[in-house]
């Protein structure tokens, strides 16, 4: 759940600068929409906490023990889900791709000291570049995710954006990094069945 955009702030032959945009009414609408659901996935899970077996299903251990798992579901997925839309609010991040350093440099900056952060990792430490293609319907979106796949497994998301921007992105980070670029296709569907 991305709540800013990320921006191409600097792009020369040896450094790539990637910045969240500018905090505007519209990102905060949304942070703000995204919050009140997740408020109303935690009171739902309160309630399935509070009330367990009472919840209109049958009497017994069975709804009482489907009662404690939904509920601490609904409020484990909506305390996340907050936890993530407030980040998003709070801290603008940008990312610092360096070929002189041979390092990217991932930096939060927020208002609230305690949410800043950076992180480095060395070039070594890159598997390789992953973009991932959005496919709805069997057709292509042009919609692409840029991210950084590392030895240890995890991912760092770089950039999102059209097509053109983020093959040429990619390139230029593949120049700069010396890794490999793989392509990964991330199916869905707008339909509802039935």
């Amino acid at each position: 759940m991305d709540v800013r955009r990320r921006e191409i702030k600097e792009e020369t032959k040896d450094r790539i600068v990637l910045t969240d945009s500018v905090l505007t009414i519209r990102c905060v609408l949304y942070g703000l929409v995204l919050i009140v659901c997740g408020l109303f996935f935690w009171r739902l899970g309160v309630i399935f906490l509070a009330y367990p077996g009472s919840t209109g299903v049958a009497e017994g251990w069975v709804p009482r023990i489907l009662s404690l798992f939904g509920g601490l579901f609904f409020i484990y997925f909506a305390g996340s889900s907050i936890l993530e839309v407030l980040d998003d609010l709070l801290v603008k991040e940008s990312v610092t791709i360096d070929g002189i350093l041979q390092n990217v440099i991932i930096e939060g900056d927020s208002v609230i000291k305690d949410l800043n952060y950076i992180e480095k990792m060395s070039f070594a430490d890159i598997k390789h570049i992953e973009i991932t293609i959005e496919i709805a319907d069997g057709k292509a979106t042009g919609h692409r995710d840029v991210a950084l796949i590392m030895i240890d497994g995890t991912t760092a998301k770089v950039y999102d954006g059209n097509c053109e921007t983020v093959e040429k992105l990619s390139k230029n980070i593949r120049n700069i990094t010396g890794k490999q670029i793989s392509h990964k296709k991330h199916s869905y569907s707008t339909s509802s069945a039935g």
